[in-house]
């Protein structure tokens, strides 16, 4: 009768059992690392002034320690607001490299809790309100401004309302001296001036947004039909979003619908900061 202990050695010595992954902290290779959160950068405000021709213009420029290669964002409030309305959005920007130059037009009044100082240092000078299309003088000093503050930096112009109007039609009568428009729920609210006949000179990318409904969508497209079709992008959010009019999109307090209204700013943002970056053999 055969040797039953021999035969089952030598079946383990033929067939040894397979290999166990070690338990964990148990040797074996290391786990891959936890991805990183991503770095909050911690926004830093300045208000700074510029003369203008017999008053001065205020602003807010957020930046952020560091090197920062996006563009500069020249922000553009409503016509009843001041730079105020442009806070959060600004260090949303900061974000993405991208500083933002909030400048006081000078109309206007007040938003979240900021006085509009260029609106009432104008009618301390001039003795009366400005008008909006006054106020264009205002959008080419902010431009002039931001290059100052970062000569080699892009330009995106954003407005939101009436500073909408403003940015549009700024970019059509001076094609070469912005690079990008964010045009949030322009209206037709300069005397005399078609603003929508004009963007055909708008040689830069543009993207629209608006609050939600179909009046919102109705005005805005008239002006995003006005655009060449490479040149244009849009997000007009859904009715039952409910999102406001204007450039508050982009500083919504739900995460994902924010998300949605920066999906457009994305693009055009990522295709200026590369277009800033120097080549990777520079010195």
């Amino acid at each position: 009768m055969p040797n039953l202990a021999a035969l089952a050695v030598l079946a383990l010595a033929l067939c040894p059992t397979a290999p166990q992954e070690p338990a964990p902290g148990q040797g074996g290779p290391p786990a891959p690392p936890a991805a990183a959160a991503p770095k909050r950068l911690l926004p830093v405000v300045e208000t700074v002034t510029r003369a203008g021709k017999g008053f001065e213009l205020t602003a807010d420029y957020t930046k952020a320690r560091g090197v920062l290669g996006g563009p500069t964002v020249v922000c553009l409030h409503d016509a009843a607001g001041s730079r105020g309305e442009f806070k959060k959005i600004a260090a949303e920007f900061i974000q993405y490299g991208c500083p933002a130059l909030a400048v006081d037009l000078r109309v206007g009044k007040e938003a979240d809790g900021v006085a509009n100082a260029t609106a009432a240092a104008f009618e301390k000078a001039a003795g009366k309100p400005a008008t909006l299309t006054e106020a264009l003088d205002d959008v080419a000093t902010a431009v002039e401004w931001a290059k100052e503050l970062r000569p080699d930096a892009k330009v995106l112009l954003l407005g939101s309302g009436t500073g909408a109007t403003l940015a549009l039609a700024f970019a059509a009568r001076n094609p070469a001296a912005v690079d990008g428009v964010l045009a949030y729920s322009p209206t037709e609210c300069l005397e005399g001036v078609t603003v929508a006949a004009e963007m055909r000179q708008i040689k830069v990318p543009v993207h629209m947004g608006c609050g939600s409904g179909l009046e919102e969508k109705s005005k805005t497209t008239r002006f995003f039909n006005a655009l060449d079709k490479k040149l244009r992008s849009s997000y007009f959010p859904a009715e039952e979003l409910q999102f406001p009019p204007g450039a508050s999109q982009l500083a919504h307090e739900d995460e994902s619908l924010r998300n949605r209204a920066w999906h457009g700013v994305h693009k055009i943002r990522e295709a200026l900061s590369a277009a800033a970056a120097p080549p990777a053999d520079a010195k």
